[in-house]
């Protein structure tokens, strides 16, 4: 089988379900940067010296199955996997654990000092940017879960508190602002 469809070449393309879409939808925008997010944090998952890195792994599956509940239309998002409030839970515990083991903050932090922490702020940058074009998504076609916004944003205070506790093993003084 090819990789390549043509199916694209007039600037639609296809929803779960099959139905057309326009690639500039904003569920199409949304789904892509949620995509672009995946493979931020997939590298960073390969960069990273942080042994709690290993969570990367799941949050990598979460973010497709919430690429999947946004491209999908009414009719299919039973049948895929849910994000439910155990997901939230978990992100919510793996954020309180690392910065437990951080100075408490008191200023806010600037993205430097670190090429490991400047890119946990390129991933939370670009998570903030997909949980804005959900939000927009979540407008126009509620049908998609709430809890997907929720976890985004969940996941962007990770992505800090990755950040923070990466440059306290390493012993790196943070930069304030």
């Amino acid at each position: 089988m090819k990789l390549y469809t043509k199916t694209g070449d007039k600037g639609t393309t296809s929803l779960v379900g099959g139905t057309r879409a326009a690639k500039d939808d904003v569920r199409i925008e949304a789904y892509g940067t949620v995509d672009e997010l995946s493979a931020h944090v997939g590298y960073l998952y390969d960069i990273s010296t942080n042994p709690s890195k290993e969570f990367f792994l799941v949050v990598l599956k979460k973010l497709f199955d919430v690429g999947a509940l946004i491209a999908s239309e009414d009719q299919t998002i039973a049948k895929l996997p849910k994000l439910n409030d155990e997901d939230i839970f978990e992100i919510e515990r793996w954020t309180d654990e690392l910065m437990a083991a951080v100075a408490p903050l008191r200023n806010f932090t600037l993205p430097v000092g670190d090429s490991e922490l400047s890119f946990c702020h390129i991933c939370r940058t670009v998570c903030r940017r997909a949980e804005r074009r959900v939000i927009t998504a979540c407008r126009q076609h509620p049908e998609i879960p709430e809890n997907v916004v929720i976890y985004l944003n969940r996941l962007s205070d990770y992505l800090y508190a990755f950040g923070r506790n990466t440059v306290a093993q390493k012993k790196i003084e943070e930069k304030i602002w």
